[in-house]
Parts: C-alpha cells; structure tokens; sequence
C-alpha cells in the first residue's frame, strides 16, 4: 500500500501541538501537500521560494555552503523552511508554546519522502543529498549551552557604545557582526581575520534577506520579524534581528557564526546584544525580541532565572502562604487538564480542516466525471450512429444495442452514486 504525503506530513504535524500547518511547495512556491490545524497562512511557499532565493545568494557570496534551513520568527509564530531537494518543507510553529523540534521524527519523515519519491515516481537519478545537510542542522538547532542574558556595562558608558558593544564580543562562534540601517549602511562592523568581506557588503548583503522577510511577513499578516535565521550544510549560520532604533530609523543586528557548539551559545549572546543596545535605542520590536528569546530560554534552560534588563529592578519571590498549598498542588493537575482540553480542540480543528478540504475535493472530481462522462457518451452515441448499418449488413445490430444498453446502465448508476456523495 503506498503512502501520500500528507500522511508523512500529518506525523509532523502531530508531533507537537505548537505546530499548526505543515506543507511542502515547489521551488516557486506552489503547494503540492499540507496537513493543518489553522487556517491556511496565504502566499507561505511564494514567501520561503523568495527568502531561500535571497539566502542562496548570501552564502554564495560568503562560500559558506548549502542554504538548508531558514527560520523566521515572528512574534507569535515561527516559519521554518526546509530544502528538499525538489522544493522545500515548510513548518508553521508556535515557538511560544515549542520552539525545539523533535529533530528524529522531522528526519525520519523526510527520509520517508525521498524513498516514496523515489519509489513511487521514479526520481532514482534525482539528487536529495541536501536532506542529509537539513538532518544535520536541525540537530545543531538545540544544540549547545545557553547562558542568561547579560548587559555589557562598558559599553553603556560609552559615547560610541554600538561599537564597544560589537568589540566587548569575544565569543570565537560568531565570525562577523555588524549594525545596519535599513539602507545597508554599516554603523558598526567587526570581524575575525580570516573573513574577507567588509562592512558594506557584509551589511547590505544580509539586508537583503532581512528585507524579503519584513515584506514577506507583512503581505502573509505575520507582522514584522523579531529575527531571521539561515542554517548551511557547512555548520554555519547567519541571523539578521531588530536591534532598535536610531534617530527614527531602524537598525538591524546582522552576525555569521559557526554551529561547532551548537545554535544555543549564539542566540544567548544575540540576547545580550541586542539587550545592552535596548537600553539605547529600544522600541516594542526589541522588547517582543527579548521576551521570545526569554521565552524560548526557558524552553532550553528552565532553571535559569531571565536577565534583568537595565531599569528593571529584581523582585524576589516570596514563599507560598501554608494555607494556599492545597491551590499550589492542584495547578499541576488543572495545567494537565489545560493541555488536554488545548489538544483536543486543536485536533478537532484539524480533522474538520481535511473534511472540509475532502469534500471540496469530492465536490470538484464529481464535477468532473460528470463532464467527463457526457463527453464520453456524446462521442460513443456518435460512434454508434455512424457505424450501425454495417452491424446490420453482418446480423451484429443486436448484440450492438445490448453492449450500449450496459453502458446507458452503468453511466446511470455512476451518476446517481455521484449525486449522493454531493448531497452528504
């Protein structure tokens, strides 16, 4: 029994609740398959086509490899774009709920659809290496040690503080950084030896990138992107975020890293850029940045305490009174009970989704037949008038009769069954 795609993407898709659309596209961004439990998110293949397009050109120019991932997040959902080979994977999340994705079912699913391509349509020549490179990557994804977010004093008591910032970074992962506006202009820049390209075409280079996802992401009522995430098959990476804004105009956090340790160490330091530069040149965009980076944090480390941001003062929990002890037990069970209800509601949703999509499926095929029948019987009734005085001449005009009679017959009971399945 052969398998279909949605079946594959539908083990994706139950894999956590915080996942709510997977779908797989062409590399122009036609839908070929999608499994969901929201409503459809319009113009995502066009979107991850286009910034897969810009990514492409990126690592080009920086000979960092293979585009394999490209993550946007949004302030309520994440977009995660995988390359397949013949077009791309694409995951809606909700990273508030669940960020880290359970990297062996992701690529046991997609080793299932290279075989059922392979097998099925005969794509035995067709090169899907890039999934091994997409495998690889997401495990480096969760990967690595977080560290709290931490606030560069020194550079808060400079006058020159975005570059004392980039210069106070001594983290060997991150290869090149640099502070853009929205035209490419570097304001600060800094980079390990070995990287060649300067400032402005490092800058502008990323913006390009950054700018297809803000436009992307406002054309799909997303919003604007808290960051954007490129994985290459060569264990490196490269991240445009909002860092702020200056004099009315936004600037934007652009880094090249290494994934030797993982992705974690590079979003825990991307924190504490852009939360030393907050206290500058915050807006809501940098507060929504910060609060998703803690968001997730807690998802990695949940006994690390989040960062207190320069202002904030640090209010220590008190102990729970004796008597509320029996409330406090309790909230364990009622978050239980939450989950469930969240879970069966969103799975209702679903399977009434793919109902509704079968229906309309069934309602558009039997349009079809029916058209395709009437064809068939006009030019068959054609055939036959033609050609039966030479049945006659030979004696055949009978038993030419009895075969159009079975087929007046079948035509009759096909049509009928098909206007019961239009009536349910």
């Amino acid at each position: 029994m052969s398998i279909s795609p949605q079946t594959i993407l539908a083990k994706i898709l139950r894999s956590s609740r915080a996942i709510k659309e997977v779908l797989i596209c062409d590399k122009v961004g036609l839908i070929i398959s999608k499994v969901l439990r929201i409503t459809p998110i319009e113009g995502l293949g066009a979107m991850e086509s286009s910034c897969f397009k810009a990514a492409e050109e990126i690592t080009e120019f920086l000979n960092l490899g293979k585009e394999v991932i490209h993550i946007s997040i949004f302030p309520k959902l994440a977009i995660i774009g995988m390359e397949i080979g013949l077009g791309y994977l694409i995951i809606v999340l909700d990273h508030r709920t669940q960020f880290l994705l359970d990297s062996e079912i992701i690529s046991s699913a997609l080793n299932e659809l290279v075989n059922m391509w392979i097998n099925e349509l005969g794509l035995q020549g067709y090169d899907f290496s890039v999934v091994n490179g997409v495998n690889k990557a997401l495990i480096q994804i969760s990967k690595g040690k977080y560290s709290p977010i931490k606030i560069y004093q020194e550079a808060l008591d400079d006058f020159d503080m975005i570059s004392v910032i980039l210069d106070q970074v001594k983290n060997p992962l991150i290869k090149a950084q640099c502070i853009t506006n929205e035209l490419g202009l570097s304001v600060a820049f800094q980079k390990q030896s070995q990287i060649k390209v300067e400032a402005d075409e490092f800058g502008g280079g990323l913006l390009s990138l950054d700018a297809i996802v803000k436009e992307k992401g406002e054309s799909t009522g997303l919003g604007s992107p808290v960051m954007s995430i490129v994985f290459t098959d060569t264990e490196q990476g490269v991240m445009t975020a909002h860092a702020g804004t200056m004099e009315n105009d936004p600037i934007i956090y652009e880094s090249l890293f290494s994934l030797k340790d993982g992705f974690v160490p590079i979003l825990s330091e991307t924190g504490s850029i852009i939360s030393t530069l907050s206290n500058e040149y915050k807006d809501a965009q940098t507060n929504t940045f910060i609060e998703t980076i803690e968001d997730i944090a807690k998802q990695i480390a949940p006994d690390v305490e989040p960062s207190v941001r320069p202002g904030e003062v640090k209010i220590e929990a008190k102990p729970a009174p004796v008597e509320a002890a029996a409330a406090v037990d309790a909230e364990p069970v009622k978050n239980l009970l939450s989950e469930m209800g969240k879970n069966i509601e969103e799975s209702v949703t679903y399977y009434m989704n793919q109902l509704s999509e079968l229906m309309e499926l069934v309602a558009s095929r039997s349009k079809e037949l029916k058209e395709s029948l009437d064809s068939y019987d006009q030019d068959l009734q054609s055939w036959v008038n033609t050609n039966i005085d030479t049945f006659k001449q030979f004696g055949l005009d009978k038993e030419a009769k009895t075969e159009i009679e079975k087929w007046n017959q079948a035509m009759e009971i096909i049509i009928s069954k098909l206007e019961k399945l239009e009536e349910k």
